[in-house]
C-alpha cells in the first residue's frame, strides 16, 4: 500500500511540474489533496527521487485540534475525562456515555475555553448532557440558563439528576451529586425571550440550528 501511495505521489508531482507555471500556482493555493500530496508537507517514500531530500518539511501541518486545551485551573487533561467517563445522568450505568465523551472531549473544553472569564447571565442550548454545563458552572463566573427540547411539546420544564466523580476525588468517595433543571422548547418552532440573556451557547444542541 505505501508503495501504491509513493507511486501515485510521484505521478501527481510530475503531473504538477509539467502544467503551465499559472496552473501550478493556482493549484497550490486550491487546498486540494492534489496539491498538499505534491507540496513539501506530503509524506514521502524514503527513497522518493522525485522529490530533493531538501524539500521534505521536517514537521506536517498544524490543524486546530492540535492546539493547546484551555483547561480549568488545577484540572488535568486526563483527570477530567476520567471524571466524564463517570458520568450518569438520569440513574443510567456510569459511563454510558464513554462513547460521546470519546468523540466530543475537545469540543467540550474549547467551548469552555470561549467562554473563561466571562460573567453574567448566559442561555446555553441542549445542555444535556451536561458536560459543557459542568465545565461553565463549576469554573466560569457565568449564571446559566438550560435548555433543552426532547420532543414533547407536553411539558416546559425538566429536571434531571446527574451523578459523578470529580477530578481528585478517591476511590472509596462517594460520587458527587446534583440536578440540573432546564426550559424544553423547539428552537426552530417556539418563542423564548432570548433578549435578556447577554449570550447564547449552542453546546449540544442540533448541528443544523443557528444560534448567535
Amino acid at each position: 500500500m505505501d508503495s501504491l501511495r509513493a507511486s501515485a505521489r510521484s505521478i501527481a508531482r510530475q503531473a504538477v511540474a509539467a502544467a503551465p507555471p499559472a496552473a501550478q500556482k493556482a493549484l497550490h493555493k486550491g487546498g486540494s489533496w492534489l496539491a498538499y500530496q505534491t507540496s513539501a508537507f506530503a509524506p514521502q517514500a524514503p527513497n522518493d527521487p522525485a522529490v530533493p531530500a531538501a524539500a521534505v518539511a521536517p514537521e506536517p501541518p498544524t490543524f486546530p485540534t492540535s492546539l493547546p486545551l484551555p483547561l480549568p485551573d488545577g484540572v488535568g487533561a486526563e483527570d477530567l475525562r476520567a471524571t466524564f467517563a463517570s458520568w450518569s445522568v438520569d440513574g443510567e450505568p456510569e459511563g454510558h456515555l464513554i462513547g460521546y465523551v470519546d468523540d466530543s472531549f475537545f469540543r467540550f473544553v474549547h467551548t469552555y475555553g470561549l467562554a473563561a472569564g466571562l460573567a453574567g447571565t448566559a442561555l446555553e442550548l441542549g445542555a444535556n448532557p451536561y458536560f459543557t454545563t459542568y465545565l461553565l458552572d463549576d469554573h466560569t463566573d457565568l449564571d446559566l440558563r438550560l435548555a433543552n427540547y426532547f420532543g414533547d411539546n407536553s411539558v416546559t420544564t425538566a429536571s434531571q439528576p446527574l451523578r459523578f466523580r470529580p477530578p481528585g476525588i478517591g476511590p472509596d468517595d462517594p460520587p458527587a451529586e446534583r440536578t440540573y433543571t432546564s426550559d424544553l422548547f423547539n428552537i426552530e418552532e417556539d418563542t423564548f425571550p432570548t433578549a435578556t440573556v447577554p449570550s447564547t451557547w449552542c453546546c449540544s444542541a442540533r448541528s443544523s440550528s443557528t444560534c448567535s
